[in-house]
This record gives C-alpha cells, sequence and structure tokens, in this order.
C-alpha cells in the first residue's frame, strides 16, 4: 500500500496519521488541498449564518474540521507537529480574507 509523505511532517507524525487514517492517504489529501486553498490571492468571506460551500470559494469548512479531527486523534507530539503546520495555513488564509469575517462554522476554535 503507498503512503504519501508530506516534507514539513516527521516520520514519526506521518506513522501516527497513517494509523489514524481509513483510507490511505486521507489526511494528506485533505493537507494538500487545505495548502493549495492558503495559496490563493485572496479569500471572499460571508455574513453570519451564510457559511461557504466548495462550489463558491473552492473549499468549505469540511476539510478544515477533517484537519482538526486528524489533529485531536493523534498523540500529543504528532498533534502539536500537524497543527504548528495547519495553523500556518490558517493564519495565511485569514489575513488575505475579503470581507469583516470568514465562514462562522468554527474559524478556527480562533486560532
Amino acid at each position: 500500500m503507498l503512503y504519501l509523505k508530506h516534507p514539513r511532517l516527521s516520520g514519526s507524525t506521518q506513522a501516527a496519521i497513517r494509523r489514524f487514517e481509513r483510507r490511505p492517504g486521507q489526511v494528506y489529501e485533505t493537507l494538500r488541498f487545505w495548502e493549495q486553498f492558503a495559496a490563493r490571492r485572496q479569500f471572499w468571506s460571508y455574513l453570519p449564518g451564510e457559511g461557504c460551500v466548495a462550489e463558491c470559494c473552492g473549499a468549505s469548512a469540511y476539510e478544515r474540521e477533517d484537519l482538526e479531527r486528524a489533529i485531536c486523534a493523534l498523540p500529543p507530539r504528532s498533534a502539536r507537529e500537524l497543527r504548528a503546520l495547519v495553523r500556518d495555513l490558517d493564519e495565511h488564509i485569514l489575513a488575505r480574507r475579503i470581507g469583516p469575517n470568514l465562514w462562522t462554522d468554527g474559524w478556527w476554535r480562533t486560532i
């Protein structure tokens, strides 16, 4: 079975992620998606209650929530490592938003 690797995560964190995944590569694919989303030039913010769906802006709170579930399920050291990577992406997204707020779903537990 082929497992994908992320250059910014240690081998022990990647092993912990593999043990967590139901489908090989699931967390890696979601993380890669979140990285691509963070690389966008700008992000539209939505008014509270409107939410966001993938069809309009390319991402939804579901991807970020999937990453949060992985972070919460990992051993502490691996969780810190993945959380640091995801937090960098979150901060990048927040810095480039347009409008008064981003998704109201959980952003992201106010970092």
